[in-house]
């Protein structure tokens, strides 16, 4: 149908004007009811219809944005790319992963309609939201062999946010640089992802360079990609940085929003600087906003990480008092957490009261810290007592939780628990990391278990773990104290031929000692050389005076009388008297 008189062009044109007005006012239901009211008359075209099929995807109403999707045909309406990109990424935004597919392959196959950038955008968001990260790879592979990259970089933008949410962050770097090899126009999304990557792998150079680059590109940076920068230096612990993009970005008449002040407090708690961190949450007010949760608990997980207790409860009474904001989970967690650090179980105790109090829920995390708190305090029948109530109010424990209680038992000398804990964390499907392994290696050396600690790091090796330079440091010098030469050589032989890396000169001073004082003269020679000559460390004098007595024994003058040389005065005074005699005598005997 048409609109044929003038008369009707002014009355669709008087309904057209009230169903925008509508629409912009976000009165979704009367412009859904002003639609349906008109029908199959002429007077909204698909771009209205679409509209308001946005609106109602925006405000949440998927089921009637499916209904009104599939109505068009009932009103005359022929559905059309943008239609089936929007319900597309309604579909996908609220997890209906599967139909989005469906409506994907009926656009082509049945209404032989071809995807834009836009329709490709949504869909391979709607693969890496529900995980299908090999789908959202192939759809785009798929965009690119058809359409190319560079009319499709809002597709190029989407690919690269999922790649970020998978952790696939080489992936989202190979994508940027294959975007600028073919000249494909990079914009705000694409800079702001980039930025937003380097943050998450700790790349503070490569952040600043893609800034320097959109800036050349013409690219103005918006209050997302400062506050992304702002984070990547705050995780890399350069402060001074964040700093830096903090005060750039006002100077850029860019005025920072509550989310950056909060990412810049964030940077100054992981810098542990509690004094700075007070000070950007004085500008929040000063710039005329007003803090929210998220503040208080950036706020107080600074406190907890610098341990000062009492500026951690500073920021719960501004919280509490002055802007009457209720904590949440997390908040409580910071405050156990910083109570734990700071050796105050009692207050830990208290803020677990208030959380039972205001009825928020413990997690994983709230035990962790309360564990934790125990264990620092001495008391590790409370930490246990606390593991028992995980269990009985379901709350599944994590490998945290593992290496935490490892920590209580090894603290309290407790091995038959912390055989017995690490059963039960297998049972409930936990696994051990490298943390684990070595706190229990480390604890076990220390109660004297050294062959248990040993056989410990070998099911660590087993199950693709390396050790870490601590724990074989730990056994090491365990192997040197009680001259047990054939663990250490154990050690030695793990170390070389598994982390060569973790050999350092503490470890390998402490198999050398062990192999000289357990009678293994040639082995600590071996060694030695190896880790003078080869490895280039310097042996302490300690060492090289135990080396002077093994080359002794093995009649070889010129390397005790080579390192005797090199010795101080004080080292001199701890040689033998018996290499001293050979070495001054000249006896080659």
């Amino acid at each position: 149908a048409k609109l044929n008189s003038s008369k009707d062009r002014i009355a669709a044109k008087k309904l057209i004007s009230k169903l925008e007005a509508l629409l912009r006012e976000k009165n979704v239901t009367r412009a859904l009811k002003l639609l349906r009211e008109e029908g199959a008359s002429p007077t909204f075209t698909t771009r209205h219809y679409n509209a308001v099929l946005d609106a109602l995807g925006k405000s949440g109403r998927v089921s009637d944005a499916e209904q009104l999707f599939f109505e068009f045909p009932k009103f005359g309406r022929k559905r059309d790319v943008a239609s089936y990109s929007i319900m597309i990424s309604i579909f996908s935004k609220s997890g209906k992963a599967q139909k989005a597919e469906e409506l994907y392959v009926s656009m082509q196959e049945v209404d032989h309609i071809v995807p834009n950038s836009f329709t490709y955008s949504a869909m391979i968001e709607a693969m890496g939201r529900s995980g299908r990260l090999e789908k959202a790879e192939y759809i785009f592979q798929s965009m690119v062999a058809a359409q190319g990259m560079g009319v499709n970089v809002v597709a190029c933008n989407a690919m690269m946010k999922v790649y970020v949410k998978a952790g696939r962050l080489a992936d989202v770097f190979r994508l940027g640089d294959e975007m600028a090899r073919i000249g494909a126009k990079a914009d705000i999304v694409t800079y702001g992802t980039l930025i937003d990557a380097c943050s998450k792998a700790h790349k503070v150079d490569q952040a600043f360079e893609y800034l320097r680059t959109m800036r050349v590109s013409g690219v103005k940076p918006n209050k997302v990609c400062y506050a992304s920068l702002i984070d990547a230096c705050g995780k890399s612990r350069q402060i001074d940085r964040a700093f830096e993009v903090f005060h750039l970005m006002k100077k850029d008449k860019v005025v920072p929003d509550l989310f950056t002040f909060n990412t810049l407090i964030d940077a100054c708690g992981r810098a542990r600087m509690v004094e700075r961190a007070f000070e950007v949450y004085e500008q929040i007010s000063s710039s005329g906003l007003r803090p929210d949760r998220v503040t208080f608990n950036a706020l107080i997980t600074t406190c907890a990480r610098s341990r000062s207790l009492s500026c951690a409860f500073q920021a719960l009474d501004e919280m509490t008092s002055r802007f009457n904001i209720r904590p949440d989970r997390h908040t409580f967690n910071s405050l156990i957490d910083a109570c734990g650090k700071a050796d105050r179980l009692d207050c830990a105790q208290v803020m677990r009261e208030r959380m039972k109090e205001q009825n928020v829920r413990p997690c994983v995390v709230t035990y962790n810290a309360l564990i934790d708190a125990c264990g620092r305090a001495g008391r590790p029948d409370l930490a246990y007592e606390l593991m028992d109530e995980m269990r009985s109010v379901g709350v599944k424990p994590d490998t945290y939780t593992l290496n935490t209680l490892a920590a209580v038992s090894c603290r309290s000398g407790d091995l038959g628990r912390m055989y017995a804990i690490v059963d039960l964390m297998r049972e409930m499907g936990v696994q051990a990391d490298e943390i684990t392994y070595n706190t229990l290696a480390d604890g076990l050396v220390k109660l004297g278990q050294r062959e248990q600690a040993w056989l410990l790091l070998c099911e660590m090796q087993r199950a693709g773990r390396v050790p870490t330079r601590i724990a074989l440091s730990s056994l090491a010098a365990s192997c040197a104290q009680s001259g047990d030469a054939a663990l250490a050589h154990c050690v030695y032989t793990m170390a070389r031929d598994s982390c060569p890396s973790t050999l350092d000169a503490s470890i390998y001073g402490a198999v050398v000692e062990a192999l000289a004082r357990g009678g293994l003269y040639d082995s600590a020679v071996h060694v030695f050389v190896e880790m003078t000559t080869v490895a280039g460390h310097e042996a302490v004098e300690a060492l090289r005076v135990l080396m002077i007595d093994v080359y002794c024994k093995m009649h070889d003058l010129a390397s005790a009388k080579h390192i005797f040389n090199s010795l101080s005065r004080e080292a001199l005074c701890l040689v033998s008297r018996d290499a001293m005699s050979l070495i001054t005598s000249g006896d080659t005997q």
